[in-house]
């Protein structure tokens, strides 16, 4: 016959085998106190103000008519976007949300994107807003309908440190 300790060697190679197989079996809480702690469901923003030097944002993923909005004031410049004039990029580090406030031909573009970092609300603990911090880069892409106003770097850009807040609202 088989001893214990083959029999507890077979089982542990079979235990083994299983797991490198990628058949892993769910473990047993250790107690009925284990099984019992819940984490908490969080929630993302939806509504992004942000300021920093004269440039101000506010940025809704979703507004009243279910499109998202974007925002834009520069000094006295103020422009508002909507739907497919905002471009969303999903990163390892963030959403980079981005509108093209300047075109101007044979000459080129300016674009203004913002880093939307990744924020977790805690409604269970009434949390519907959270401080963060972020950038803005606004980026003149060069153009030319000349071959040589198109040589060397075409992108020049401005960094912006803004502050702000991320909610979750209600549209």
């Amino acid at each position: 016959m088989f001893s214990s300790s083959r029999i507890a060697l077979a089982l542990a190679l079979v235990s083994a085998v299983s797991v490198f197989s990628g058949a892993a079996v769910a473990a047993e809480p250790e107690s009925d106190v284990d099984a019992e702690v819940s984490r908490p469901s969080f929630y993302q923003p939806n509504l992004f103000n942000l300021k920093g030097g004269d440039v101000s944002i506010s940025y809704s993923t979703s507004g009243f008519d279910g499109r998202p909005h974007f925002n834009y004031s520069e000094g006295s410049t103020h422009k508002h976007f909507t739907a497919d004039e905002i471009k969303t990029d999903e990163t390892s580090i963030g959403t980079l949300v981005t509108v093209t406030t300047r075109n101007l031909p044979d000459a080129g573009w300016a674009t203004v994107s913002v880093l939307i970092p990744h924020v977790n609300l805690d409604h269970s603990a009434g949390q519907y807003s959270a401080p963060i911090a972020t950038e803005v880069v606004v980026t003149w892409h060069k153009e030319s309908m000349l071959r040589e106003g198109n040589s060397g770097q075409t992108q020049t850009y401005k960094f912006i440190k803004v502050n702000g807040t991320a909610r979750s609202v209600l549209f």
